[in-house]
């Protein structure tokens, strides 16, 4: 999943002041990560390179955290093409 969460706090963190980019990378991170916990239901480990089936997120799921994230982080920041390979 490190690389599903690092895509969105790469290009939020483009528009942010390269002092803050560091800590809005690393709150984009666990923001997201709680994104995944609510999907999923229960508290999950954080296990950074975990893929969304690892964690228990379907198609379904899937579809809801990128709702979640456009809703959160701006609409069209992730598409489907940049999280399916992260199903796998």
């Amino acid at each position: 999943m490190d690389a599903a969460v690092a895509a969105p706090a790469d290009k939020m963190a483009r528009s942010t002041p390269r002092s803050t980019e560091a800590r809005s990378s690393s709150e984009a991170i666990y923001k997201i990560w709680a994104m995944c916990q609510d999907i999923v239901g229960s508290p999950i480990e954080f296990v950074p390179d975990a893929s969304l089936a690892d964690l228990g997120i379907g198609e379904l799921g899937m579809a809801e955290l990128l709702y979640q994230i456009d809703q959160e982080f701006g609409e069209g920041l992730v598409s489907v093409e940049d999280v399916r390979p992260l199903h796998a």
